[in-house]
């Protein structure tokens, strides 16, 4: 049985935000900063639906965990919650086309303004 062809998600997803979306209220400082970020950067490559926002929200919350336990601020030894924290941030990524690799699985370049996400694993 073939497979087929995979889906292009630019194609196939229905209702693109054209703005950044609100913070959510409840996001602690640094996930807000993420946020305001990533939204901008995903908008401006037109791959940011409404649908995703969850996605992005998680997404954010694993990065600013990340930065508050590599600050010295968060317990590090906790059921490896740095480990598990950079573990979701990934995979996260991957589905928010953030690294270099599942960009090209959703067809889209990176614009000149990105910034570079290597010091965060990705």
């Amino acid at each position: 049985m073939s497979r087929g062809r995979k889906p292009n998600p630019k194609s196939t997803e229905s209702g693109l935000l054209k703005r950044t979306p609100s913070v959510p209220a409840w996001f602690p400082a640094e996930a807000k900063s993420v946020w305001r970020r990533v939204a901008k950067r995903l908008i401006e490559r037109r791959v940011l639906a409404e649908s995703d926002l969850d996605t992005l929200a998680s997404y954010c919350v694993a990065t600013a965990n990340i930065e508050i336990i590599t600050s010295g601020r968060g317990d590090k030894t906790i059921n490896g919650t740095l480990n598990q924290a950079q573990q979701i941030q990934r995979q996260l990524a991957a589905e928010l086309g953030l690294s270099p690799t599942s960009r090209s699985k959703v067809g889209t370049e990176p614009s000149d303004n990105d910034e570079d996400l290597s010091a965060l694993g990705l």
